[in-house]
């Protein structure tokens, strides 16, 4: 094969899998796992063709504008399809995506109430205003009660703040299986966009498939400054983990200190030791004497060692050390470093 050939190959493998953005409305979808992952059709504004697309699209309906995230893939036995990686929904614009966001979304109102609707108010922009700065106006049209029209701004106002906060979720980095389990954790996307603010390395601690690398990622996308003491802390427990997955129970303090600094974090061995304090407060980790433990195995080691000392004694005893950070130990850097 021809070096042209070649190249020409490798452009069109490229342009397959290369990232877009497409503004459509779903036309079907039907969900093949349990994990939410299916086949659809949906169909750009701005056309009657439909395209297949696969993936997740989490709630979204039938009838939904989405903004469909991805890319281009070439199925041996279905042909072209859209390869969805993330997905928002949007307002839509079109009179016939008006008609079916309507209809599909909002309580007692059919195709023939939404189509009254848009040309009572002339225009779509004209309609979301309408719902969202006076909503009594709707009982202008028939069919439309006060208390008809004040559910469908309460409608409209839940799916314009779900649409914000996948917004938000989608800016930081979060695909849709990642939302998802996010969801599985904490239930609403209110919820999950209010942790994940507060502190980007919850991420890790809660939620599968996340660990301190791709949390500091979420991180660094929203700002956050790399000696920050949330990060500095999610850093210190990250050490720990990565010891134990090395074979290693603990880490000397020293040693943990000028890993985290050095390292991983790029802080000063003060910012360090901070983090340290405050990893111990947070129960990320504990302190059993000047060794440091992930949580978990800090837990084994206590376990074990009030085992031994009750074979040692012939029968159950208490076991005492020091788990956790003293705030009355005024000499705790000293003494660990």
């Amino acid at each position: 094969m021809s070096r042209a050939a070649t190249d020409s190959r490798r452009r069109s493998r490229a342009d397959a899998t290369a990232r877009e953005t497409r503004r459509a409305r779903l036309v079907s979808f039907s969900v093949r796992t349990q994990d939410g992952w299916g086949t659809g059709l949906a169909c750009a504004e701005d056309s009657d063709e439909p395209f297949a697309i696969t993936g997740k699209v989490l709630d979204a309906r039938v009838g939904d504008t989405l903004e469909l995230r991805g890319s281009r893939v070439l199925h041996p036995k279905y042909g072209e399809q859209f390869k969805v990686e993330s997905c928002v929904p949007m307002r839509p614009e079109s009179v016939d995506g008006v008609v079916a966001w309507l209809s599909a979304t909002l309580p007692n109102v059919g195709e023939v109430r939404a189509a009254d609707l848009l040309d009572h108010f002339g225009s779509p922009a004209a309609l979301w205003a309408a719902i969202e700065t006076k909503p009594e106006s709707l009982a202008a049209v028939r069919g439309i009660t006060p208390d008809t029209a004040m559910r469908i701004q309460s409608v409209y106002l839940r799916e314009r703040d779900s649409r914000a906060h996948k917004i938000a979720l989608f800016a930081w980095g979060l695909t849709n299986n990642q939302i998802q389990r996010c969801l599985d954790q904490w239930e609403t996307l209110e919820v999950v966009v209010s942790e994940v603010r507060a502190n980007p390395y919850a991420l890790a601690r809660h939620v599968e498939g996340f660990g301190f690398k791709r949390a500091d990622e979420v991180a660094r996308a929203q700002g956050m400054a790399h000696n920050d003491p949330r990060r500095v802390a999610a850093g210190i427990a990250h050490v720990l983990e990565q010891a134990t997955y090395n074979g290693h129970c603990f880490m000397w303090g020293g040693g943990l200190q000028r890993e985290a600094s050095e390292e991983v974090l790029n802080v000063t061995r003060n910012e360090a030791a901070e983090g340290i304090i405050r990893a111990l407060r947070e129960g990320t980790i504990v302190r059993h004497g000047k060794r440091y433990y992930t949580a978990a195995m800090g837990a084994f080691e206590h376990s074990a060692a009030i085992a031994l000392a009750s074979l040692t004694h012939g029968e159950r005893v208490a076991y005492s050390d020091r788990n956790s950070y003293d705030e009355h130990d005024d000499d705790f850097i000293e003494e660990t470093w």
